[in-house]
């Protein structure tokens, strides 16, 4: 038991869900020998890696363990059809009339998304959310609403129905931040991890 705790990375992923799945996996690849054990709790401090985020204007972290990975914009997704094809970038104040699909309101993404709306003047008419980001993809391929997307923590779009539109004003950012705990007495495992983790963001940053 002393060697599977030993042996196990505990990570509190609270922003870039999918670029973390894709991290972990291409370690284990590596280090077959390492496990993970995830949550998603703001409240919690019993981790040895996490991942948060802040608007990219926010002053910054005073935690010292606290490492910026990289600022990525967010775009408004949306439905690939007649009205939007030719649309390459909008107002985001321009869209309050719209109905959004989104993340439940306890992610920090929609936090961050729904200051950036506050910015704009309007409130968002939800008529969807999900703590699924694919669930929020596949609504809007469906030409059931519009929404945000983060530029390289959801990845790229495969889907032709969809269309990432820039948003000129409010400017739409976010900073990622990665958050080390020494909580054990050998950290070895955890700081090789932290250490891929941070390359492995740089590389999808630069995509």
């Amino acid at each position: 038991m002393a060697e599977l705790q030993h042996s196990t990375i505990h990570l509190n992923v609270l922003a870039a869900s999918t670029l973390m799945t894709e991290a972990i996996i291409a370690y284990q690849k590596e280090h077959k020998d390492i496990r993970f054990q995830l949550m998603q709790n703001s409240e919690s401090e019993l981790y040895d890696i996490g991942i948060t985020t802040k608007m990219f204007y926010q002053f910054p972290s005073d935690d010292d363990n606290s490492h910026f990975l990289c600022t990525e914009r967010i775009y408004l997704a949306v439905p690939n059809n007649d009205r939007f094809r030719d649309v390459l970038s909008v107002n985001l104040a321009d869209m309050q009339n719209e109905s959004f699909i989104s993340l439940l309101g306890s992610r920090q993404l929609r936090l961050i998304c729904d200051k950036f709306c506050q910015h704009a003047g309007f409130q968002p008419k939800i008529i969807f959310e999900s703590d699924n980001p694919a669930t929020v993809r596949d609504m809007i391929a469906a030409n059931m609403g519009i929404g945000f997307w983060p530029q390289f923590s959801w990845g790229q779009i495969n889907n032709d129905n969809i269309r990432l539109l820039t948003i000129t004003d409010p400017i739409c950012q976010r900073d990622l931040l990665l958050t080390l705990k020494r909580n054990k007495g050998n950290c070895e495992h955890v700081e090789d991890f932290f250490i891929f983790l941070k390359e492995f963001f740089t590389r999808a940053s630069s995509r």
